[in-house]
């Protein structure tokens, strides 16, 4: 989330996110609640990345872009690999 300069477009941007296995996601604490009904158990539910739930969206990604053969991006391809490696190495043997 940097800027042109290198610096952060929002200052506290950093310290509100977190990483997983699909890049970035709102940290717990990040969102504003205030007036909404929600149990502790279905933030754990909206917030848990489990991998393996993934594996059939990126088979689709990956058959979706075999369809454009050499027209298609390689910075796409390359993105699509790296997030597959990264589910790849997330995901117990």
């Amino acid at each position: 989330m940097d800027g042109p300069l290198g610096r952060h477009l929002l200052p506290s941007a950093s310290a509100q996110l977190t990483h997983t296995s699909i890049g970035y996601v709102p940290a717990r604490g990040a969102l504003t609640l205030d007036g909404l009904k929600i149990s502790q158990e279905t933030l754990d539910e909206l917030f848990r990345v489990d991998p393996a739930d993934w594996e059939p969206e990126l088979e689709d990604t990956r058959a979706f872009f075999s369809k454009f053969a050499d027209r298609l991006p390689r910075e796409l391809l390359d993105e699509h690999a790296k997030l597959g490696s990264r589910f790849h190495r997330a995901v117990p043997a």
